[in-house]
């Protein structure tokens, strides 16, 4: 349950000179106050939500060039990768603050004619995910039902639509007030009757780390291709420094970072260019994921834009998600450890790969043990797996392992890593529980009691649960202007 605060000095005279303006009723979409005529996506449900990220994100995984796909929809379909223009933006109460058009470096002017609203609003920080970021207005927004979401440098604001005049009309002073809050864990801050901001980057504040419990050492399959051996493949991952997600106060990441989110890094080839990587849990209230950047950028005038590296890498291991039940499992299903069913050469959940998954029912098994079981090598939950279900149970050590327990599903992923030359960004997601998929099996086919539990879990996860990052280790390096530099980041 999200606890409901009102409070700080700062945050209460926000409040007082927040004005309740009684608006027209308008059409779904439709937003008023402001000059710029500005509609955002409408959904039903968040069902429907996760449901339209999931096929955008496969159109632009099968599109030859995501670039010329993006560039085809952003007039009408996906607005927030329009080109930035400064004129509307300022124009526009939310652009205004979003662009940060007020301080003295907002109005540089000379912007570079690719910079869209999603590179200079900073959404390519908040929104990784361009699949997600597709649904989005100029102003960040989106709609289920009549509830407005609206995502932010501080957070995700949540209101009725009929007070959005409202919040058009405050929005810079939520910001401001909002921006200096201390990290509260699972809370939101009333900032006005009935608008509430969710501190969707909280989770993701980091810090350097002298050395790792777990060193990244990823090891290539791949080592060469017909353009030759790999300068990555030889790069020493002892020489980069490691992120280690912690706590923190949003006075301090303002600070730190742009946006008040301190959740990417840079490692410098030179003075004009840098390799910018993250890994990253963010709760957008309706929606969640969690996953791994790296893009290259080079430094045009004051501008830092992505441009294609000599060579990009992103690798993970030991990726564990941890998705809870809306309802207990049944008591039938407790307390009989046995694997539920295996899928081999499947589509992994989650992952996006196809490799064995297998779904094991009835272990009661702390996240603390998980960990440690992952912990160096894969053979040691393997091991602890064949320990349970016996050795007459032929499991691989590289699968994909779904967990059920009591209240909760653990999901083990397996390490990979995505390597390419000429390439400027990857973005891997490793939360996709919304498409969480049992084998396709006939039921008729199985013993009653898994034919019970695999219609029972089924329901379970009818409603599409989102899913919290547990552990985590990535690797991102560039190879650059004749040189390797790389990073690394660890959730534990």
């Amino acid at each position: 349950m999200r606890n409901t605060i009102l409070f700080l000095p700062w945050l209460l005279a926000a409040a007082a000179g927040c004005s309740k303006i009684i608006s027209p009723q308008e059409s779904p979409g439709d937003v008023s106050l402001s000059p710029v005529k500005v509609n955002r996506r409408v959904f039903q449900t968040t069902t429907a939500l996760k449901d339209e990220v999931s096929l955008i994100g496969r159109q632009m995984e099968a599109a030859e060039d995501e670039h010329q796909l993006i560039r085809s929809k952003r007039a009408n379909d996906w607005p927030l990768f329009a080109n930035f223009n400064e004129a509307e933006a300022e124009d526009d109460p939310i652009l205004k603050v979003d662009c940060n058009l007020d301080a003295p470096s907002g109005k540089a002017g000379d912007y570079p004619a690719s910079l869209s609203y999603y590179e200079r609003a900073g959404y390519d920080t908040l929104v990784p995910n361009k699949a997600f970021a597709a649904l989005l207005n100029k102003r960040g927004e989106f709609q289920v039902g009549d509830t407005i979401y609206k995502i932010s440098p501080t957070g995700t604001y949540v209101f009725h639509k009929s007070e959005y005049d409202n919040f058009l009309e405050n929005y810079g002073d939520f910001e401001k007030s909002v921006g200096l809050r201390p990290v509260e864990d699972n809370t939101r801050l009333e900032v006005c009757k009935g608008i509430f901001n969710y501190p969707t980057f909280a989770q993701n504040s980091w810090k350097p780390q002298e050395e790792t419990s777990y060193p990244m050492t990823p090891g290539y399959p791949v080592e060469s291709d017909e353009g030759g051996p790999y300068h990555i493949a030889g790069y020493d991952w002892g020489q980069s420094k490691v992120y280690s997600m912690t706590a923190g106060t949003w006075l301090g990441k303002l600070l730190e970072g742009l946006f008040g989110c301190n959740t990417r890094h840079h490692a410098y080839f030179n003075d004009k260019s840098r390799l910018r990587a993250g890994l990253y849990d963010y709760d957008y209230i309706v929606y969640r994921e969690c996953g791994a950047t790296a893009t290259f950028q080079r430094k045009m005038s004051i501008y830092w834009l992505q441009f294609p590296a000599d060579e990009l890498f992103l690798g993970w291991k030991n990726i564990i998600l941890k998705t809870s039940y809306k309802t207990p499992i049944p008591n039938e299903l407790k307390n009989n450890t046995r694997l539920l069913a295996k899928d081999v050469n499947g589509e992994l959940p989650f992952v996006g790969s196809t490799g064995t998954a297998a779904y094991i029912l009835g272990i009661e098994i702390p996240a603390a043990q998980i960990k440690k079981l992952v912990g160096y090598t894969a053979n040691q939950l393997y091991n602890f797996l064949k320990g349970k279900l016996g050795s007459t149970v032929n499991l691989s050590a590289q699968a994909c392992y779904n967990l059920f327990t009591d209240k909760e599903v653990y999901t083990i992923i397996p390490g990979w890593f995505k390597l390419k030359r000429n390439h400027d960004r990857f973005v891997k997601i490793f939360d996709k529980s919304w498409a969480f998929s049992m084998p396709n099996i006939n039921l008729l086919n199985l013993p009653s009691w898994e034919s019970y539990a695999m219609r029972t879990l089924k329901s379970l996860f009818g409603s599409k649960p989102s899913s919290s990052l547990v552990h985590a280790e990535v690797g991102a390096a560039g190879y650059a202007d004749g040189v390797c530099r790389g990073m690394r980041f660890e959730k534990k």
